[in-house]
């Protein structure tokens, strides 16, 4: 769908959303007519063109990043370390299972009676691995890992940040914003963990 904006008579531009509605970014309306009877608006012929600027980095060392509003880190974050709890069962028998620093300590540990290393194990479908149906997402580091970890991405500590993966893991990540040239608001922020190929 080709960007329509409409700008109202004292300067606020709204973009058309494929369900319909129109939003500047803090107020949205249902449709073209709900924005008309509140405000005279007519259509940007050639609607402004944003621009990306670089706003700075954001340091990784943990391959995962964080969004969250800083005022909940005094008000709402627990100091719990992360609980790296892994576990694989296997597939014709579910009752067996192997279990990350308990049943071994590396994915390139040879398990008995199989002969084979808990990688191969994995690869070939002899044992795969079990959802845990007890995920802690408390809002923590913890939470932030076990987010990761078990969906790559999401939000966690009932809604207050959400958490993601970071491509190649740790690194120094370029963040931009887009930037509306008229009003100078920043309409949304890209980090890029991986270039396009």
């Amino acid at each position: 769908m080709q960007l329509k904006q409409y700008k109202t008579e004292d300067g606020y531009v709204f973009d058309l959303q494929d369900d319909g509605t129109l939003t500047d970014g803090d107020m949205t309306f249902d449709s073209l007519e709900e924005l008309e009877k509140h405000v005279d608006v007519y259509e940007v012929k050639s609607p402004p063109k944003f621009k990306y600027i670089l706003v700075g980095h954001c340091p990784v060392d943990s391959g995962q990043i964080m969004i969250t509003d800083p005022c909940y880190i005094n008000s709402q974050w627990e100091e719990n370390d992360f609980q790296d709890i892994r576990i694989y069962e296997k597939s014709d028998n579910p009752g067996e299972l192997l279990q990350f620093r308990v049943h071994f300590e590396s994915y390139e540990d040879v398990i008995d009676p199989y002969n084979k290393t808990v990688n191969e194990l994995i690869a070939d479908g002899t044992f795969i691995k079990k959802e845990n149906a007890t995920v802690n997402d408390e809002f923590s580091y913890n939470g932030a890992c076990n987010t990761t970890i078990n969906k790559t991405y999401g939000e966690f500590g009932n809604g207050l940040a959400v958490a993601s993966s970071t491509g190649w893991g740790d690194g120094y990540y370029p963040v931009y914003a887009k930037v509306d040239h008229d009003t100078g608001r920043v309409k949304e922020l890209k980090i890029i963990f991986m270039e396009e190929e």
